[in-house]
C-alpha cells in the first residue's frame, strides 16, 4: 500500500468516526424497547422479548461470533413465527404468504441472508449467494467469523415488508448507534418481495433467536428489539 492510499484510508476512517460521534439517536421510551440476554443452548429456539408498544420493527443482535468446527455455524433471527416454539429445535423456514421472516448469519458463506415468502435476499455485492453456496456474489459482511459482531435490521410494517440489514463496521454503520444506519450502508435493502402476508399478520407474532445444529462454537450475547425502525 502506498502512502497516498494509506492517507486516504486514514482520512476516510476519521470522517466515519466524526459522523458516528456527531449524530444523535432519536429518543425512545421504555415501552418502545426490550432486551433479551441469550441463554439458549445449541439448536434451540429462544423467545425474544418485544416492546409493549408493538411488534419488533428493529432488531439488534449483539456479540455474534460464529466459529463452529464444522464450518457451517448459523444464527437465525426469526419473526412472525409460531408461538410456543421455545425449547424446540426445528429449522426456521418460510413459505409464500406465511408472514414469516428469517435472517440467517451463516459461517459457511460467510454472509448474511434473509428469507421471506419463499424468496431469499443475499448480503452480497451482486445479490446472489457467495461461491461457497453456488453463486457469484462477494459477501459484504463477514466479521462475525473472526470477532464478536453486531447485526441489526429494520422491518417495515407494510403488507409486503421492506427489509434493511446492517453489520457494524460496514461503511460506518454502527448497530448500537441507530442514527448511523442508512440505506447506503446497508448490506441488504429489499422491498420487492413477492406479494405475501405482512409480518405476523397470520396471527403468529413471536420473535426468536436460534442457532443451527452444527453450532458448537456459535455464540451471541443479547437481542434488543424496538417498536420503531431506524430509518
Amino acid at each position: 500500500m502506498n502512502c497516498d492510499q494509506g492517507s486516504k484510508e486514514s482520512n476516510s476512517a476519521l470522517v466515519l468516526g466524526a459522523l458516528n460521534s456527531a449524530c444523535v439517536d432519536a429518543a425512545v421510551t421504555d415501552d418502545e424497547i426490550a432486551e433479551t440476554a441469550i441463554t439458549a443452548g445449541i439448536n434451540t429456539f429462544q423467545l425474544i422479548s418485544i416492546p409493549t408498544a408493538g411488534a419488533a420493527r428493529h432488531i439488534r443482535l449483539e456479540g455474534a461470533l460464529i466459529q463452529a468446527i464444522s464450518g457451517h455455524g448459523t444464527i437465525y433471527l426469526a419473526t412472525g413465527y409460531t408461538d410456543s416454539l421455545s425449547g424446540t429445535s426445528s429449522t426456521p423456514t418460510t413459505t409464500a404468504g406465511d408472514g414469516r421472516l428469517v435472517v440467517n448469519i451463516y459461517q459457511g458463506g460467510p454472509m448474511v441472508y434473509a428469507g421471506y415468502s419463499a424468496t431469499t435476499a443475499y448480503g452480497t455485492d451482486d445479490g446472489t449467494a457467495t461461491a461457497a453456496l453456488g453463486g457469484t456474489g462477494t459477501s459484504l459482511f463477514s466479521s462475525f467469523t473472526t470477532t464478536a459482531s453486531d447485526v441489526c435490521l429494520d422491518i417495515s410494517a407494510d403488507t409486503t415488508p421492506k427489509l434493511t440489514v446492517w453489520g457494524s463496521g460496514y461503511k460506518g454503520a454502527n448497530c448500537k448507534k441507530r442514527c448511523t444506519l442508512t440505506e447506503s450502508n446497508a448490506i441488504i435493502n429489499k422491498a420487492d418481495w413477492p406479494s405475501g402476508a405482512g409480518i405476523g399478520s397470520t396471527g403468529s407474532t413471536s420473535t426468536y433467536y436460534k442457532t443451527g445444529s452444527s453450532a458448537s462454537g456459535v455464540t451471541a450475547t443479547k437481542v434488543v428489539t424496538y417498536s420503531t425502525t431506524a430509518l
